[in-house]
């Protein structure tokens, strides 16, 4: 009981960080189409993803810790969150620091991109987690597997990579170019394969949890697929939209956290019927 209590303190304390810094954004973006409100929006925001890294921490040794599939999902996700607050910081530092126009590829990237193989670590072993049996023998799974990514890589190279101009760009920006779409496509995939394939013991009982981790990962794909579309038409603006779309990707995630920390009970069962 106490820590079903604890969980739903944590998931208002997050919407009430959600409201506040939503509302933050709305004044900064209504009133101040450039200068300082907007930066310290770009700079406070990644509260959100901090939030949710400490949650992670904290509550991983419940599950086992490194000891355990479900305390290593709960520490991918959270480092993962860890490396987009890095990344946050990073580019405010730039803007409000140095007060340049922080270049691409920069050490921001490190965050950004470095959060991508931890994200889809973690959604493999929250597979393992869920009893997944990872046979591809279904069609219908096999199809998902493969058409999934597919979709995903395809709208990246249509609206984003169609026509790209290799000459005079650096190896390191053409990593992260591909990099980015394709990383984010295979764990959204992974996280689908997941959703689809729990078994319905464990796995049914995490069945929405497991949705709410795929959200946030097709959130986090949606913003981050934003942001390299703007930066290369260069129309990206900070405390714009596109901050929103990662403040909105690292709510769902942390939500998604809250939730898979959360003991499973008898009552966890009417969560899916």
């Amino acid at each position: 009981m106490y820590h079903n209590k604890n969980s739903k303190y944590l998931i208002w304390f997050a919407v009430m960080l959600y409201t506040v810094l939503a509302l933050f954004w709305l004044y900064a973006s209504l009133t101040h189409k450039t200068g300082d409100y907007r930066l310290a929006f770009g700079a406070t925001y990644g509260l959100m993803a901090l939030t949710g890294a400490v949650v992670g921490f904290s509550k991983a040794g419940q599950w086992g810790g490194r000891k355990s599939t479900m305390g290593l999902t709960i520490l991918f996700l959270a480092i993962g969150l860890a490396f987009a607050e890095f990344g946050q910081l990073v580019f405010s530092y730039y803007n409000i620091v140095k007060q340049v126009e922080i270049p691409y590829p920069s050490l921001a990237d490190v965050g950004f991109f470095g959060s991508i193989p931890l994200y889809i670590l973690g959604a493999l072993y929250l597979g393992h987690t869920s009893g997944v049996k990872l046979s591809l023998k279904k069609p219908g799974i096999k199809l998902v597997a493969v058409i999934v990514p597919a979709l995903l890589v395809f709208s990246a190279y249509h609206f984003f990579l169609k026509g790209y101009d290799f000459k005079g760009t650096s190896a390191l920006q053409i990593l992260l170019d591909f990099g980015y779409p394709i990383g984010q496509a295979i764990y959204v995939a992974v996280a689908v394969f997941v959703f689809l394939a729990v078994n319905s013991k464990l796995g049914g009982l995490m069945r929405s949890r497991i949705l709410l981790v795929l959200v946030a990962f097709v959130a986090q794909f949606v913003a981050d697929f934003n942001f390299l579309y703007q930066n290369s038409h260069d129309t990206w603006v900070n405390g714009g939209y596109g901050d929103m779309l990662y403040l909105t990707a690292y709510f769902v995630m942390t939500i998604s956290l809250i939730r898979l920390c959360a003991p499973i009970t008898s009552s966890s069962a009417r969560e899916v019927t």
